[in-house]
Formats: C-alpha cells, structure tokens, sequence
C-alpha cells in the first residue's frame, strides 16, 4: 500500500510543479 501511495503522490507532485 506505502508504494502505490508514494507512487501517487510522485505523480501528483510533479503535476503540482
């Protein structure tokens, strides 16, 4: 579960950048 979340939120912080 931590690395689907890691994973997502890699993902939104690069949108976020």
């Amino acid at each position: 579960m931590s690395r689907e979340l890691r994973l997502l939120i890699s993902y939104v912080s690069t949108q976020l950048l």
